[in-house]
């Protein structure tokens, strides 16, 4: 159930970023809409896109691995079942990384501001616009 909480949770705030123009938010949500209109579970596919495209630090991308991992491990075990410390360390990152509701504002405001600096006409100067959005780029 943590691993549900913890995806559901980075979809709907990948959702959020998409809503907010962020454009490699964009090709995430894609990725999860394609996965589920295949019919397929969108963990994997969320989880690729978020590498590849970098939306999310690699420390959280890391942690949401490890937790798809042990997901995994424990409803096809192959010749050990999980364990009490892997539902732990399962929860531990969850909450670490996902589920606390005090770093996600600070993420959303450098997420947004982020976004702003390369609209065009952030800086007065357009040339500086014009650099920050082949940097972006």
């Amino acid at each position: 159930m943590n691993c549900n909480a913890v995806f559901d949770a980075v979809r709907a705030r990948i959702e959020e970023l998409q809503a907010g123009q962020v454009s490699r938010a964009e090709k995430v949500v894609a990725a999860v809409k394609e996965a589920l209109n295949d019919k397929k579970t969108y963990e994997g596919a969320l989880l690729t896109k978020l590498r590849e495209t970098g939306v999310v630090p690699v420390v959280k991308t890391d942690a949401l691995g490890e937790i798809l991992n042990k997901r995994n491990h424990a409803a096809h075990p192959n010749n050990s079942a999980a364990t009490a410390k892997d539902a732990y360390y399962v929860f531990e990152k969850a909450v670490t990384y996902f589920l606390c509701e005090q770093a996600r504002p600070l993420q959303f405001k450098i997420d947004t501001l982020m976004r702003d600096i390369y609209t065009e006409g952030f800086f007065t100067d357009p040339i500086i616009d014009d650099v920050a959005r082949k940097v972006d780029e």
